[in-house]
């Protein structure tokens, strides 16, 4: 990974995965930064774009570049936007169906360099050689691998997400619902009917609102719960998948996160409420030995994910560089 050429990305000072995405390929290089955008229109970050003298950058597909494209031509060097939407999940949001027809005028009018998709079957879709694959990589949570997971003495399960209309959140807790062995339930915070309807279904005495959480209060909710549920109608890739599973902890997960390989894991019909309380039911009723084994393939599973997913994308910065 020797290069001396500066990657810039741009990207917003969230919490979202969109972020984390942008800031960990900069990780990918001798000579890389992420530009946290704070504010809405783009005189201070394009003044920190300027001075760096970027070899390229990689700007996220959202509003702000939106609101403020016409910097593009003064930024030195090459220059793409990510887009992070596989086709499913930008056909249910709308707004990013028309965001993707903005991104490809750009690139045809050559405002931008090249355009970078997360979704490696939407990338495949367009025969042209300035657009471009670019995974979700991680850096820093190799560490996290090494420890050995901690069985919570209740069968706590957890529903931490952003709430995305992609989600599939109201299905998953009726799923919740009909198990009979979850003692514990944690969300990170739901709109107001959503918790009306979970309390009618019989969930509020087991549940816990714990809000919003800071990164470490993030990783220790995710260390302290014994099987956390993504059931989502689409993904791109999800870290919060990852970065529960490389804690040893067990995901079920929908067919829409395609990268998990553990069979246990993975509910076909995410609508199916009785297929989400069979399969949840399952994991919380192994004994020891065998969630220890579960929660070892889990990590073996994030490695071997994150290993790919840095590769491609680091030949694919370097090509570029």
């Amino acid at each position: 990974m020797r290069s001396f050429k500066m990657l810039l990305t741009v990207g917003p000072d969230n919490h979202t995965g969109f972020r984390k995405h942008l800031e960990e390929l900069s990780h990918l290089v001798d000579k890389g930064e992420f530009i946290p955008v704070k504010e809405k229109y783009s005189k201070k970050t394009i003044q920190r774009i300027i001075q760096k003298k970027p070899s390229l950058t990689i700007i996220g597909g959202r509003n702000w570049i939106k609101r403020n494209h016409k910097i593009l031509s003064r930024i030195p060097g090459k220059k793409g936007v990510l887009y992070t939407s596989p086709l499913a999940q930008a056909e249910i949001s709308n707004e990013e169906i028309k965001n993707l027809q903005i991104y490809f005028q750009w690139l045809d009018s050559k405002k931008i360099d090249y355009l970078f998709f997360s979704s490696k079957s939407l990338a495949s879709l367009f025969n042209r050689k300035d657009v471009f694959y670019l995974p979700a990589p991680s850096t820093k949570e190799i560490k996290y691998s090494r420890e050995i997971k901690k069985i919570p003495k209740q069968n706590i399960v957890g529903l931490i997400n952003d709430k995305a209309v992609h989600k599939n959140i109201l299905n998953t807790i009726a799923g919740i619902s009909l198990s009979r062995k979850t003692e514990k339930f944690i969300v990170n915070g739901l709109p107001a009917e959503y918790f009306d309807l979970l309390k009618r279904f019989g969930l509020k005495r087991i549940t816990k609102d714990a809000g919003f959480l800071e990164d470490r209060e993030y990783k220790n909710t995710l260390k302290s719960i014994k099987l956390l549920l993504y059931l989502s109608f689409s993904e791109s890739f999800c870290y919060s998948v990852f970065e529960a599973m490389i804690l040893g902890t067990p995901v079920l997960v929908s067919r829409a996160i395609d990268w998990v390989e553990t069979k246990e894991l993975i509910i076909n019909n995410p609508r199916d409420h009785k297929e989400i309380a069979k399969k949840l039911d399952y994991i919380l009723s192994l004994n020891k030995k065998e969630y220890l084994i579960l929660s070892e393939r889990c990590k073996k599973n994030a490695l071997k994910i994150m290993g790919k997913n840095n590769l491609i994308s680091t030949k694919v910065i370097e090509s570029l560089l």
